[in-house]
C-alpha cells in the first residue's frame, strides 16, 4: 500500500475514534478514550513527520518542501489544542471538557481534510509510485511494531 492510501485509511480510523469520543457520556469514559486516541495520533503524526515529510523535502522543487513545513506547523497547533484539552481532564466540568474537545475536533478534522484535498494529491503528483510504495511499507512496519506493543 502506498503511504497516501495508508494515511487516508488512518484518517478514516481516527475520525471514527473521534466520533466515539464525542459520544462519551462521562468524563472517565472520555478521558480513557482520549488517552487511547493520543497515542494513536502520535504514531500517525510520526509517520507524516519522520517518513513522509523528509521524502518531500528531498525533492528538488521547493513546493513539496514548503508544503511539508506548513503541515509540520499545523501539527504543532494541533498538539497545542490537544495539550489544552488534556490539561482540562482533571479539573474541568464535563461540559467544559466537552467544549474543549469540540474545539480540538474541529481543528484536527479540518487539518485532515486539508491534507486529503491539498497535500496528498500533490504528493501523488510529485513522488514516484515506487517511492510512495516504499514509504508505505516503512509506515506499515511502524504501525505493526506499535500494534505488537499495544
Amino acid at each position: 500500500m502506498n503511504i497516501v492510501d495508508l494515511l487516508i485509511e488512518d484518517h478514516d480510523r481516527m475520525r471514527q475514534e473521534l466520533a466515539g469520543i464525542r459520544s462519551c457520556d462521562s468524563e472517565s469514559d472520555m478521558r480513557s478514550k482520549l488517552k487511547e486516541f493520543i497515542s494513536k495520533y502520535e504514531l500517525h503524526e510520526s509517520i507524516e513527520d519522520e517518513i513522509l515529510f523528509p521524502a518531500m523535502s528531498s525533492k528538488p522543487k521547493k513546493a513539496p518542501a514548503q508544503m511539508a513545513a506548513q503541515y509540520e506547523k499545523s501539527h504543532e497547533k494541533i498538539w497545542g489544542s490537544l495539550d489544552q484539552l488534556v490539561n482540562r481532564l482533571g479539573h474541568a466540568s464535563f461540559d467544559e471538557l466537552r467544549d474543549a474537545y469540540l474545539q480540538f475536533y474541529a481543528s484536527i478534522d479540518a487539518h485532515m481534510g486539508n491534507e486529503e484535498r491539498e497535500l496528498f494529491p500533490m504528493i501523488l503528483n510529485k513522488l514516484e509510485p515506487k517511492i510512495l510504495e516504499n514509504l508505505g511499507r516503512t509506515a506499515e512496519q511502524r504501525l505493526s511494531r506499535f500494534q505488537a506493543i499495544g
